[in-house]
């Protein structure tokens, strides 16, 4: 399922509290590890899915 992120401001701190990992998948296939920061321009990229493990 695609959905549309809600947008956010440039100027607004990401926070890494709580997370655990995160990567990028094509096809169900892990095929990078990406920090936070870039997910968006991750999911941007037609055919990825971006995953966020939480501690929480």
């Amino acid at each position: 399922m695609n959905v549309p992120s809600s947008p956010t401001s440039p100027a607004e701190p990401v926070s890494t509290e709580g997370v655990v990992a995160a990567g990028a998948y094509v096809d169900g296939r892990r095929v990078a590890n990406i920090a936070i920061s870039e997910a968006s321009s991750w999911r941007a990229k037609p055919g990825h899915v971006v995953w966020i493990g939480l501690a929480r």
